[in-house]
């Protein structure tokens, strides 16, 4: 017999908090799938990968730059003084849920 890498009550809990229901036949398929899952990860734990040996597929740099000041909108008082109805210099609107 295989050894168990995952539980039944641990594989139960996975399909609950999937919020799968899943009759017996289709656990033990679950648990397959996880397992080889798990195992794929675990010989991946076990390769030794050097610093140079890492690749990229794009360019990697960085992407940051300077900031600017914000354009000053010099209209915003003649827009909130078409409102119906403000409070101090913010519009109030019908609450919505």
């Amino acid at each position: 017999m295989a050894k168990v890498i995952i539980s039944n009550e641990e594989l139960r809990k996975v399909a609950e908090i999937a919020r799968l229901s899943l009759n017996e036949e289709e656990l033990q398929q679950l648990r397959i799938e996880i397992e080889s899952i798990l195992i794929a990860f675990s010989q991946m734990e076990e390769m030794e990968i050097k610093e140079e040996e890492l690749h990229y597929v794009v360019e990697h740099f960085n992407v940051f730059r300077e900031d600017i000041e914000p354009i000053k909108f010099e209209k915003a008082d003649q827009i909130t003084d078409l409102a119906p109805r403000k409070k101090g210099r913010y519009l109030q609107v019908p609450r919505s849920l």
